[in-house]
């Protein structure tokens, strides 16, 4: 059997599923560790991007489900205009799935962009880098590193407004892992502490 079907991500829904309040409308693609699909909220009729973890992966390495949850975790905390917002995320039992529920992005991302029209005029590069900054420096003030800054984790919406993702590869720089933030005074408060995981 070919390694690359054998390791792709089982694909969990298909179109019309209804998911925790969610009716899923289509796959919006496959990575190396789940899916995502583009889902409409039953009462609200807005559309988000649901991201589910293949159980296989999670059973292979729990690594990834500390990385995911992190993801939520940042993502929830922090708000900003040019940050991808995170609104729910949990494990369903029923299908032994981590999933998590984010703002849907229309538009492609910046490699996308390059490929579709070679290089950007300088006006709309520096717009793009000076929204990615203010997604970097609203990060910042959490102490919070995004440690993989590449053109797949920067998302252009048609409107021209970019969207910065991917927070599960972050990293808090305090030792403690504590997401806060610093008053004009010095001040720390701290939004939430990541419980740190023993070695087995």
């Amino acid at each position: 059997m070919d390694a690359t079907v054998e390791n792709e991500p089982v694909e969990m829904f298909k179109p019309g599923d209804r998911f925790r309040g969610y009716i899923v409308e289509r796959l919006l693609g496959k990575g190396g560790l789940g899916s995502v699909y583009l889902v409409r909220h039953e009462m609200l009729d807005t559309l988000y991007a649901l991201k589910v973890l293949d159980p296989a992966m999670v059973a292979a390495n729990p690594e990834y489900v500390r990385r995911f949850l992190r993801e939520a975790r940042i993502a929830t905390r922090i708000r900003h205009p040019n940050l991808v917002a995170v609104h729910d995320c949990g494990l369903d039992e029923a299908r032994n799935a981590y999933y998590l529920v984010m703002d849907y992005v229309t538009g492609g991302d910046l490699r996308q962009a390059l490929a579709f029209s070679g290089r950007l005029d300088f006006e709309q590069a520096i717009g793009i880098v000076a929204q990615v900054a203010r997604a970097l420096e609203a990060a910042q003030k959490y102490q919070v590193v995004h440690r993989d800054i590449k053109p797949e984790n920067i998302m252009i919406q048609p409107d021209g407004v970019v969207k910065f993702v991917d927070l599960g590869i972050a990293k808090a720089t305090d030792l403690g892992e504590s997401l806060h933030t610093t008053t004009g005074q010095g001040e720390q408060h701290a939004l939430v502490r990541d419980r740190r995981r023993r070695d087995s």
